[in-house]
């Protein structure tokens, strides 16, 4: 005897609403733009507008309730299905049963949708300030004011196309009052030079507004160009992280920078496959870490061969990851990094001249800066850089303001002692003594 469901109880809970099973099931969900955050769960997220959940941290998601069930409670279809439809399984004769067949679906060939960007509150304007106008203010005063970014760089942007204010608006449901939200686009643009799709931006510092739009499949990421023929791709989560690692590093030409809206492995492959030199600048935290590991495996898959490994340990997160390859018909171990290296070495053991760390020379290299300097994206660094200039340059200011004018009096005066000295001929006498004395020393 088995136990199944009926197709009609599958579909069913398939699409029963899995935010509201989080919200009746003891999940802590926050909205967060379009989508709702269930927090406790590293960066789970859940989309409504397609019933779909992902989390970040883990790089696990998918569509329908009845998925989310059996990841979030770890529990089989069946566990699932009775937890959401509310009864057991039927009974029947495996041996004797005989399933429906579906209708076959007439295949439909795939036509991809226009994609139409968001209206700009007319033409975009590039500005001096203070000659700010509404079509560009709330946009420019966010971006210099909140993010720290240089006029001129903005103003860059704007040039190119791909950075202009929208405005929508909503009516307060008791009052009846119209209100207005003003955006930042951040437009996507192809290889063709048309618009591919865009995410926006919220100006509000009292309420965090930022919403990815559905774009075509010739969207690889918010792109900023500088030079003419760029061979560096140089990577990024968000456009303000991108757009504020440009500004700290003036010195770069000739490169594209890259923001995914995310963290999106398709959009790095489709660079690293068109032959670039791509550099990763992806947030510093377990996410980003864990993203750059997974292409960093590929890499060193495509290099060597073998199978790729992880060996979860119970008190380390991630895992430890390493390729089990052969080289020269020997048999061996390539580590992504020094402390996987260690770690397997310490729970495993490992044979001298079989265990290595790779030598990463793809083409996918790591930015280590904000690493270095213990943040977690580079807006964070461009803030902590100007904040320390500004407490040098107070510190420089103060130490040289009342000070300097008192020393600056005193060498004036002491000025004066030596040229009354030199006048009267008294300098000229303590000189002659002081000539008298070092002869006698020397006889």
């Amino acid at each position: 005897m088995g136990k199944r469901y009926s197709e009609e109880q599958i579909e069913r809970a398939k699409n029963m609403s899995i935010l509201e099973y989080a919200q009746t099931h003891g999940y802590n969900c926050k909205k967060a733009g379009r989508e709702y955050h269930i927090t406790g769960y590293g960066g789970l997220y859940v989309k409504p507008e397609n019933n779909s959940f992902y989390n970040h941290s883990q790089e696990k998601g998918g569509y329908g309730c009845i998925s989310f069930v059996q990841q979030m409670e770890g529990v089989s279809f069946l566990q699932a299905m009775e937890t959401l439809v509310g009864e057991p399984a039927e009974e029947y004769d495996r041996d004797n049963y005989e399933p429906k067949k579906s209708p076959e679906k007439p295949k439909t060939e795939y036509i991809p949708k226009e994609y139409i960007p968001p209206e700009p509150d007319e033409k975009p304007t590039v500005f001096e300030p203070p000659s700010m106008d509404e079509k560009s203010k709330y946009a420019y005063g966010y971006l210099t004011g909140t993010r720290g970014l240089d006029i001129n760089l903005i103003n860059d942007f704007v040039k190119q196309g791909i950075l202009y204010q929208t405005t929508s608006t909503y009516t307060n449901k008791d009052s009846g009052k119209e209100y207005y939200n003003h955006n930042i686009v951040f437009l996507h643009i192809d290889e063709n030079g048309e618009p591919c799709g865009a995410s926006l931006q919220g100006t509000r510092s009292d309420k965090r507004f930022k919403q990815n739009m559905t774009g075509t499949v010739n969207d690889f990421g918010y792109v900023y160009n500088k030079g003419a023929d760029p061979d560096t791709v140089y990577l990024f989560e968000a456009p303000i992280d991108m757009m504020s690692f440009v500004q700290l590093h003036p010195e770069i030409e000739n490169a594209k920078f890259v923001a995914m809206e995310g963290l999106k492995p398709t959009i790095a492959e489709h660079y690293i496959n068109s032959g670039y030199m791509v550099i990763s600048c992806v947030d510093n935290d377990k996410a980003g870490k864990s993203f750059n590991n997974r292409i960093l495996n590929d890499q060193m898959q495509k290099a060597f061969g073998g199978q790729s490994v992880k060996l979860t340990v119970d008190d380390r997160k991630p895992p430890i990851e390493y390729l089990e390859a052969e080289n020269n018909g020997n048999k061996i171990t390539l580590f992504l990094s020094e402390d996987d290296y260690k770690d397997y070495k310490d729970i495993k053991g490992c044979t001298s001249g079989r265990c290595f760390i790779w030598k990463n020379e793809s083409n996918y290299q790591l930015n280590n800066e904000l690493v270095e300097y213990g943040v977690k994206d580079f807006n964070d660094l461009l803030k902590l850089r100007k904040g320390n200039a500004r407490e040098s340059k107070s510190e420089i200011e103060g130490s040289l303001t009342i000070p300097f004018s008192e020393k600056l009096d005193e060498v004036v005066e002491i000025a004066g002692k030596i040229e009354d000295a030199i006048d009267s001929g008294v300098l000229n006498q303590a000189q002659q003594r002081e000539s008298e004395q070092e002869r006698g020393q020397a006889r």
